[in-house]
């Protein structure tokens, strides 16, 4: 069902951009959820969406008001956690960074040995 002054395929282009951006697959824009970035996504003058698709410009204002505090204790979430993954990291180098010295060590000691010491490790058939 269409209004008078409603383009089908302004719509079409408008609900397929809605739906990059609630996917957070944006293709031609700031990926915002905004009627700016919605407008820019589907490749329209914001003024298409603002004066002629007013429906869809206030479904995704209230869409954003819904999804708004959601996202801001995601992000919040999602910050402490990379706080903790960058913790990790950074032990996890230092470890690497120990081992790695001690693996050197190791082989230096191993070089130093005469060849009569490594025949033990060596198989019955001396390879």
């Amino acid at each position: 069902m269409t209004r008078r002054g409603d383009d089908a395929a302004e719509r079409d282009a408008l609900i397929a951009a809605l739906g990059r951006l609630l996917d957070g697959q944006a293709k031609n824009s700031s990926g915002k959820l905004s009627a700016k970035a919605l407008a820019e996504e589907a490749g329209l003058a914001r003024t298409s969406l603002t004066h002629k698709h007013t429906d869809i410009r206030d479904l995704v204002a209230q869409i954003s008001k819904q999804i708004a505090p959601v996202s801001a204790a995601q992000q919040t979430e999602e910050t402490s956690a990379v706080a903790k993954l960058r913790q990790d990291l950074a032990a996890e180098r230092e470890l690497n960074g120990i081992l790695s010295t001690q693996l050197a060590a190791a082989l230096l000691r191993l070089e130093q040995l005469p060849d009569r010491h490594l025949r033990p490790l060596r198989g019955r058939d001396g390879t």
